[in-house]
C-alpha cells in the first residue's frame, strides 16, 4: 500500500509497533514506515525511528536506517544525521552499510565535517559494500553541498587512510575518480597564497587541480598504488 497508507492511525499504530516486545514486529513495523517514505516523515514517527537504531535487533536497526533513507532530505535534522553517524561504527556490518545509504540519500544535507570523517573512516571498513556505500554517500555529498569543504577533508583522509584502505579499492580508479573530479572546486576555492605557491610550483605546469592533488598523494604517502590513478586520470 506504501504511502497510500499513511495515515494517521496507521502511522500511531507502527511506532506503538516499534516499541514491541517481539523483534520480528518492531523490523516490520520500521520497513512499513519506510514503505510510506516521505508521507510518513512527521516528527514523531523521525523521533520514534531515532529511539529504534538503539534496537537490539540487528535488523530492527537496519530497517530503521532504510526507512530514514527512504524518507531522505524530510528526515534530515540534525538529530538524525547524527545519529545516522554513530550507527557507522555498529558491530554489525548490514546496519554500518544501511547507515551509508542512508546518508547518501540525503545528500548535502548530510554533509557536516563529522559525518565526512566517519565517512571517510568507513572507507577502510573490512567490508567492501560498506566501502562502497561509503564512497557512493561522499560522491552525492561533493555533488550537493558546497564541494570543497567535502573534497579537501577527502583528499587529506584519504592520503592519512591509505595504506590502511585494500589494493582493490585503490585499484578502482573511476570510483576514486568521481570523488576527486570535484576537486577541481576546490582548486577554485583555494586562498590566493596557495593559489599563487602552486602556480610557482614548476612540477605543476600543465596539470589540473585534480591530477596535482592526486600527485601529492603519492608524495605524501609514498604508496605507488596512486601511480595507477594518476596515469589513468592524465589520458582521460
Amino acid at each position: 500500500m506504501g504511502e497510500k497508507a499513511a495515515t494517521n492511525q496507521v502511522t500511531d499504530g507502527l511506532v506503538v509497533a516499534l516499541g514491541d516486545q517481539n523483534g520480528c514486529v518492531r523490523m516490520n513495523a520500521c520497513s512499513a514506515l519506510g514503505a510510506m517514505g516521505e508521507k510518513a516523515a512527521t516528527s514523531q514517527v523521525i523521533d520514534a525511528l531515532v529511539v529504534a537504531l538503539g534496537d537490539q535487533n540487528e535488523w530492527a536497526r537496519t530497517n530503521v536506517c532504510c526507512a530514514l533513507g527512504k524518507m531522505g532530505k524530510k528526515a534530515s535534522s540534525s538529530q538524525v544525521i547524527d545519529r545516522l553517524m554513530v550507527t557507522l561504527g555498529d558491530q554489525k556490518v548490514v546496519v554500518r552499510r544501511s547507515a551509508c545509504s542512508a546518508l547518501e540519500k540525503m545528500g548535502g544535507k548530510a554533509a557536516t565535517r563529522q559525518v565526512i570523517g566517519r565517512l571517510v573512516v568507513a572507507l577502510s571498513d573490512l567490508d567492501e559494500e560498506v566501502r562502497r556505500s561509503a564512497c557512493g554517500a561522499l560522491e552525492k555529498m561533493s555533488e550537493e553541498a558546497g564541494t570543497s569543504q567535502v573534497i579537501d577533508r577527502l583528499v587529506v583522509a584519504l592520503g592519512g587512510l591509505a595504506e590502511g584502505i585494500p589494493s582493490t579499492d585503490l585499484n578502482d580508479a573511476s570510483t576514486l575518480l568521481r570523488l576527486l573530479s570535484y576537486a577541481l572546486q576546490w582548486l577554485a576555492d583555494a586562498d590566493a597564497r596557495e593559489a599563487e605557491l602552486m602556480q610557482k610550483l614548476s612540477f605543476s605546469d600543465g596539470i589540473d587541480g585534480v591530477s596535482l592533488k592526486l600527485f601529492q598523494l603519492l608524495v605524501n604517502t609514498h604508496d605507488w598504488r596512486w601511480v595507477a590513478i594518476f596515469v589513468e586520470y592524465c589520458l582521460m
